[in-house]
């Protein structure tokens, strides 16, 4: 059984892998692509990058505390709902993004900065 410690740093692991391999990617645009829309009814690089960064900021919050279940206990279902990607889900109106246009390093700042706080909470 792994302890609370190697649990914390596979975490840190994971979301530090997790927010990089989304900045380089984010990275490979450029100013003018982060701004295009691919095809029609769909949002552009930067809004997919605002969407993000409005539904993952503003964690932790007053309300986060420690868990009451087992860390990976919601793995498997929230798999089961982000890795399908022929369904299509409506964002919540609070996390939508704007139409912008957006700057590629402002959005890389952003993201840097989530980072930031989610591994050292």
């Amino acid at each position: 059984m792994k302890n609370n410690e190697t649990i914390q740093d596979e975490l840190v692991k994971s979301i530090t892998e997790m927010y990089n391999e989304f900045i380089n990617y984010l990275e490979l645009f450029t100013e003018e692509q982060i701004n295009e829309v691919p095809f029609p009814d769909s949002w552009t690089a930067g809004q997919v990058t605002e969407h993000i960064i409005k539904a993952t900021g503003g964690i932790p919050d007053k309300y986060t505390g420690p868990p009451d279940r087992a860390f990976d206990k919601k793995v498997n279902e929230m798999e089961s709902v982000f890795l399908d990607f022929n369904a299509k889900f409506k964002s919540p109106d609070f996390i939508v993004p704007g139409n912008g246009p957006f700057n590629k390093s402002a959005l890389i700042k952003t993201l840097n900065d989530i980072r930031a706080k989610h591994i050292q909470y």
